[in-house]
């Protein structure tokens, strides 16, 4: 039996639970992710505007929303095949923030280099990351945004 060979890149991918959105495949539009079974989506505050709404919150479809905010970064590992080459990247992810602050559901928007492992570090990465969670008339609430991390030589 002929052994076929592995593909790193999708093993990684699969081992964060990532869906790819209609995004990466050019799509203008980030995909909002569906979170099956649950009766609080989250709520999209990407490109948001102020609107009527006080400082510090966009306005949406639930109607004035404070936004998450970072409270604790882990700063990704660059990856080693990139810093070998001098290779930099960016790799853009859509975040669910859930109510508690955590970090929920990660999906890859979009990666400037891909498969040279900045997807994989940056999920690795904001997967730890910790968050004030979004707020809608003083309720914590799930949200959904884009976040993009870059890597760069210093």
């Amino acid at each position: 039996m002929k052994k076929m060979p592995i593909n790193h890149k999708v093993l990684v991918l699969l081992a964060f639970g990532v869906t790819i959105p209609l995004a990466v495949l050019g799509a203008d539009e980030p995909v909002v992710p569906n979170d099956t079974g649950r009766s609080d989506p989250p709520v999209d505050v990407c490109n948001r505007v102020r609107g009527t709404c006080a400082r510090k919150q966009v306005s949406t479809e639930r109607g004035c929303v404070t936004p998450p905010r970072i409270r604790k970064r882990v700063e990704p590992r660059f990856p080693k095949w990139a810093r070998e080459g001098l290779t930099e990247g960016k790799v853009t992810l859509g975040v669910t923030v859930e109510n508690d602050g955590t970090v929920g559901r990660l999906q890859i928007v979009e990666s400037t280099k891909p498969g040279v492992g900045f997807e994989a570090a940056a999920l690795e990465a904001v997967q730890q990351w910790k968050y004030r969670p979004a707020d809608a008339g003083g309720t914590p609430i799930r949200a959904y945004f884009t976040v993009t991390v870059e890597f760069t030589y210093r």
